[in-house]
């Protein structure tokens, strides 16, 4: 359940807000550059975005499976002390 909910909140945490680059058709007014500046910052922001949240997903599974390794630790140390409890003293 621990496990279900970090990843819950790992896939809401990594959904980027997807921007919208729209061209717009340029007038000689503007040399017809104005467009095509605009539709690279957009571009460029959306390529920023993406690349944040492959990093905070990267991070998230990371930390994830240090989690798990982790419990796997606390696991092994929990049958080995129950062994030991268990081993007769002579």
């Amino acid at each position: 359940m621990f496990r279900r909910a970090l990843i819950t909140i790992a896939l809401l945490a990594a959904a980027p807000a997807q921007a919208a680059c729209f061209s717009y058709p340029d007038s000689a007014a503007t040399g017809y550059v104005a467009n095509s500046t605009a539709l690279a910052l957009c571009r460029e922001s959306e390529l920023a975005l993406r690349t944040e949240a492959m990093a905070n997903e990267a991070r998230i599974a990371a930390e994830l499976a240090n989690i798990q390794a982790e419990l796997e630790r606390q696991r092994i140390m929990v049958v080995q002390q129950s062994a030991l409890a268990q081993q007769p003293v002579f």
